[in-house]
């Protein structure tokens, strides 16, 4: 895809992470999660700007994301439970399940707000939507550090929007949707809602779903669901303009995140 008539720097995701940790270092590091987010999306964000100057094999990003993943898991930031919505009691995880769940959760959802980051301003408008939402839970239920972390987050990705919103002058990169999707992801765990990101982050789940279809419909029949996935580049080619899918997505994304605060304000 060539949208850009001029070289567009790619590196945004420097001024994101410098910009996070100062700010998580000066009003967040008291909080035990937040080292633990900062230590292990760290080793992401160094894996994303070595994919943006390298172009790394997906074996190596994968490998190197669980890593990361680990790093989080082993410094206590976890998904010990999943919170029963519906009625009392909650489901808790072994420890063996609970290393699977929470490194395969951080991943997935890192790989995830990486796929978003496919049109000028989107990765970044859907990753503040989200944080907002998730910081809005984490103050309600009294998890105070956490909800300045993702206010932290949300800062971040709203500072740097005015420069990535079409047309772009400045990419955020691998080196950004890395980081920022795990940062999201890491600081979801320390109010204990990991599962919130179903609903505050419903885009996430959609574009990745609909990367799953569309591979999974070509291995298995040679036929396409989509003109291109992930879905956002379907709608690129149905003719709507790179604006307008930002706005409606986004729209989308603050719907799932009106669900997930009926669900999870109680």
């Amino acid at each position: 895809r060539r949208v850009h008539n001029k070289p567009i720097p790619r590196f945004g995701g420097i001024a994101i992470f410098a910009g996070m940790m100062v700010a998580l270092a000066t009003f967040a590091a008291e909080d035990k999660g937040v080292p633990a987010a900062m230590a292990g999306c760290t080793l992401i964000y160094i894996l994303g700007l070595i994919d943006d100057l390298k172009n790394l094999k997906p074996v190596v990003k994968l490998s190197g994301q669980v890593v990361s993943a680990v790093v989080v898991y082993a410094m206590g930031l976890r998904i010990e439970f999943i919170t029963n919505y519906f009625g009392p009691g909650n489901m808790a995880f072994g420890d063996v399940l609970c290393f699977g769940v929470t490194v395969l959760w951080l991943v997935a959802i890192t790989n995830a707000v990486n796929l978003v980051d496919g049109l000028d301003g989107l990765a970044a408008g859907i990753a503040a939507i989200s944080a907002l939402c998730i910081g809005y839970v984490a103050y309600i239920h009294g998890h105070y550090i956490p909800t300045v972390a993702m206010m932290v987050i949300a800062g971040a990705a709203l500072g740097f929007l005015p420069y990535n919103f079409h047309p772009a002058k400045i990419f955020m990169g691998d080196t950004g949707s890395l980081f920022l999707g795990g940062m999201v992801c890491a600081l979801a765990f320390g109010i204990d809602f990991p599962v919130i990101l179903l609903f505050a982050g419903i885009v996430y789940v959609i574009e990745t779903l609909s990367d799953i279809i569309q591979i999974g419909s070509y291995k298995l029949t040679h036929k396409r669901v989509f003109k291109m996935a992930p879905i956002h580049h379907h709608f690129e080619m149905c003719g709507w303009k790179e604006k307008k899918i930002c706005v409606v997505f986004s729209l989308v994304n603050a719907a799932g995140c009106i669900l997930a605060l009926v669900l999870l304000i109680k």
